[in-house]
C-alpha cells in the first residue's frame, strides 16, 4: 500500500468508489454500528483470563463516553457522506498490471469519506499494529491530492486535517470490533490483545490530535 505508484491508484480507485450511487438510505453507518456492537459486548467475559484483561483496560461506560466525543467530528467538518469500502487493508486491494481493485465488501456502506481514508492509513500498520508504518503527512497529502484530483492547496489541507481527525475513530472502531470478536468468535486469533493494542493507539492518536 505504500508503493508510490500503486498508492496513487488506490487513492483514485477510492475516489471512484466514493462516487458510487446506490438506492436506499445514505445514512452513515459508522456510529450506528459502533453503538450496536458496544451493546453486544458482555459486561463480564466468561473466560477468567479474558475478563481480567477486559477489566484492566476497559469499561463499557468509558467506551460509550469516548464515542460521545467522537460523534462531534462529522459535525465539526460537515463530513461528506459517500459509499465507502470501510476495510481497505492490503488483503482487500488487488493489483493487476498496475491497476487496482477492491474486494471483500462485507463492511461496505455509506459512511464518512474521510473516515474511509483514515482507516486505510491505519491499515498500513497491519494486524501486528506496527505504527511506525503509518504514512507520514507528506505521503498522506500526495494520496489525498490523487484522491481529490484537481484541488487547491487549501482544499487539500482541509481534507488532510479532517482525515487526521478520523484516525482515532478508526482505532476505536477496531477496538470495539475486537472486543466483540473476543466474546463471540471461535477463530484462532487473539482478538482481545488486538483490541488492547488498538485502544492504546486510540489514546495516543487522540492525545496528538487537537480535534478530539
Amino acid at each position: 500500500m505504500s508503493d508510490p505508484k500503486l498508492s496513487i491508484e488506490v487513492a483514485r480507485q477510492a475516489a471512484r468508489w466514493h462516487q458510487l450511487d446506490f438506492p436506499g438510505s445514505k445514512t452513515p453507518i459508522l456510529f450506528f454500528t459502533l453503538r450496536r456492537w458496544l451493546d453486544c459486548i458482555p459486561d463480564t467475559f466468561h473466560d477468567p483470563g479474558k475478563n481480567a484483561v477486559f477489566k484492566e483496560h476497559f469499561t463499557k461506560e468509558m467506551l460509550s463516553h469516548e464515542l460521545d466525543i467522537a460523534q462531534e467530528t462529522p459535525l465539526r467538518f460537515n463530513s461528506k457522506i459517500m459509499f465507502c469500502h470501510n476495510d481497505l487493508l492490503s488483503a482487500n486491494i488487488i493489483e493487476n498490471g498496475g491497476e487496482v481493485s477492491f474486494i471483500d465488501y462485507e463492511y461496505a456502506a455509506y459512511n464518512y469519506a474521510a473516515y474511509d481514508i483514515a482507516n486505510h492509513f491505519c491499515e498500513f500498520a497491519g494486524f501486528d499494529c506496527d505504527y511506525d508504518l503509518f504514512p507520514d503527512k507528506d505521503f498522506q497529502c500526495r494520496w489525498i491530492a490523487a484522491y481529490l484530483g484537481d484541488a487547491s492547496l487549501e482544499a487539500l489541507e482541509k481534507w488532510q486535517e479532517e482525515v487526521e481527525s478520523y484516525v482515532p475513530i478508526s482505532h476505536m472502531y477496531w477496538t470495539i470490533w475486537g472486543l466483540l470478536q473476543a466474546a463471540n468468535s471461535d477463530i484462532d486469533f487473539d482478538y482481545l490483545s488486538y483490541a488492547v493494542k488498538r485502544f492504546k493507539q486510540y489514546i495516543k492518536s487522540k492525545e496528538t490530535n487537537c480535534s478530539l
